[in-house]
């Protein structure tokens, strides 16, 4: 834009409509024209709302899930890193309360995660010890 206009302190809609009419009436001509979006474009932006909306999904889950947890069984919430990964939902499933878990010794719990490939770099029975500190009635057979 071309400096014709001072800087004012106070900033309205109508000074920055006239500002802008006036902008387009004696330079319009230098701004590029628009033109229809492309479907490329149009696709890309609908697959980036999609997986905004997906993310969103599993973000809510997660919570509901931790909430879920924090209220009913805190020491499977514990156990590993991340509620969303592969391994953690896959032991809610084995054993989706206290009770279930309740003769799972450090052995076992090794012998389990072994068995499904997990790489994490806590033993058994320090998983073990995350789930007793973080819900004391639970305690390793």
């Amino acid at each position: 834009m071309r400096p014709r206009w001072g800087a004012s302190k106070a900033k309205t809609d109508a000074g920055d409509s006239m500002k802008l009419a006036d902008y387009l009436r004696t330079d319009g001509h230098l701004l590029p024209r628009l033109g229809p979006t492309e479907q490329a474009t149009m696709d890309l932006q609908a697959l980036t709302r999609t997986r905004a909306d997906h993310l969103e999904a599993r973000v809510s889950a997660v919570n509901r899930l931790a909430a879920l947890l924090d209220e009913h069984w805190p020491g499977g919430k514990a156990m590993f890193a991340s509620l969303d990964s592969d391994i953690a939902l896959a032991f809610l499933e084995r054993y989706p309360t206290p009770d279930s878990a309740a003769g799972l010794t450090p052995g076992r719990l090794g012998a389990w995660c072994r068995r499904r490939g997990y790489s994490g770099r806590k033993s058994g029975s320090t998983q073990m010890r995350y789930a007793e500190n973080s819900n004391p009635g639970v305690r390793a057979a």
